[in-house]
């Protein structure tokens, strides 16, 4: 893996003991393959979900929100 997005991602998972390495091997291979992002296939490959969620909010600093799950008042300001 080199310095892209996807690999840090990759290696942030890998250390915080989210994903094995044999499952990340794969994932970043389809990714390559289908030109997308390693998150996208990480959920398609149902290798984690919520967990993922989970670990991005808190990478970026805000609450995971499951939208499928939540209902959202559309009158109401966030």
């Amino acid at each position: 893996m080199t310095g892209s997005p996807s690999s840090r991602l990759g290696r942030e998972l890998l250390s915080a003991g989210l994903i094995d390495p044999s499952r990340l091997e794969r994932a970043v291979r389809w990714q390559e393959e289908e030109g997308t992002r390693l998150g996208a296939v990480l959920l398609r490959l149902n290798y984690i979900g919520r967990v993922l969620l989970a670990f991005l909010a808190r990478r970026v600093g805000v609450e995971p929100v499951m939208l499928r799950e939540e209902w959202v008042d559309r009158r109401r300001p966030p």
